[in-house]
């Protein structure tokens, strides 16, 4: 059984040739696959690789990804400024501050971290690339397990709250059973009070159409289909999250029926606690992936 929570989080740290990785990935939920990226200027032509990579593996939930390489002040030292970026950079630093004289300058460290500044040669990325990606298949495993560990929580509860409704439903019958005799019962003295003999054609009439309204044969055999469905699809696994959220809506539906035709203080304690069990299980359907 592997079920995935949409909430989960994973970072890593990897020392390269040229530096340090710090990579960090975050997932809450969300109703469909949304990925935002935050790569450093000298990452970004990993991208479109990193949104593969996730979107093969995550099928829902809001991801943010988060890379960053910190350099060592070796290769900080060997690094060129490209003149152009600077002074471009610089243009538009004086722009600024001809529109608006309070605005901070910029120091140093802003101008070095300034994206185009101190550009990375072809020679780095491909020095780093094979650890790139190998970290950045660890991180996405390392986030996966987390949610994974959520998601068995989520199965486990929703198995629990499952086994009542299914155990509670074997309670149902004799209760039904009952609560017919009763009323059958006070029919029989009711008409006994109306009239000096007892027409048995009335009372026949009467106790059928009574039961046909409250007949909940229907509603207790489809919640026994729901939870063997429950059941089954936990065991499964996978993103069944969708599946898992409609067939909540189909569990409320009967419970809501039952309630309706309830006869006896009984049958709607029951009914009414179905109702409770059938939202706690359905506020963690939205955490399944």
């Amino acid at each position: 059984m592997k079920i995935f929570s949409m909430t989960g989080y994973a970072s890593l740290q990897t020392q390269t040739a040229l530096g340090q990785f710090n990579f960090e990935l975050r997932s809450v939920n969300h109703r469909y696959f949304e990925l935002q990226v935050k790569a450093d200027e000298q990452l970004r032509s990993f991208e479109p690789w990193v949104r593969e990579l996730l979107a093969s593996k995550i099928s829902r939930g809001k991801v943010e990804c988060r890379l960053s390489l910190n350099r060592t002040h070796t290769e900080a030292a060997k690094a060129e400024i490209d003149p152009a970026a600077l002074d471009k950079l610089l243009q538009m630093q004086q722009t600024v501050l001809q529109k608006s004289p309070q605005s901070t300058i910029l120091t140093v460290r802003d101008i070095l971290s300034w994206p185009g500044v101190i550009p990375d040669s072809p020679a780095d990325l491909v020095e780093i690339e094979q650890v790139f990606k190998q970290a950045m298949q660890t991180l996405l495993e390392n986030l996966l397990q987390h949610r994974m560990r959520e998601g068995t929580k989520l199965a486990e509860f929703m198995l629990d709250k499952n086994q009542q409704i299914a155990q509670a439903l074997g309670r149902l019958p004799p209760l039904m059973h009952s609560a017919m005799d009763s009323y059958q019962a006070k029919l029989v003295a009711k008409l006994k009070d109306a009239a000096d003999t007892l027409d048995t054609d009335r009372l026949q009439q009467e106790i059928v159409y009574f039961a046909q309204r409250v007949d909940v044969e229907e509603e207790i055999a489809r919640l026994g289909v729901h939870t063997a469905e429950l059941k089954t699809i936990l065991e499964q696994g996978g993103a069944v999250g969708k599946r898992l959220d409609f067939l909540m809506q189909e569990f409320n539906r009967e419970a809501n029926t039952l309630a309706s035709k309830s006869i006896s203080p009984e049958i709607t304690q029951i009914a009414l606690s179905f109702k409770v069990l059938i939202e706690q299980m359905r506020e963690q359907v939205q955490n399944i992936e």
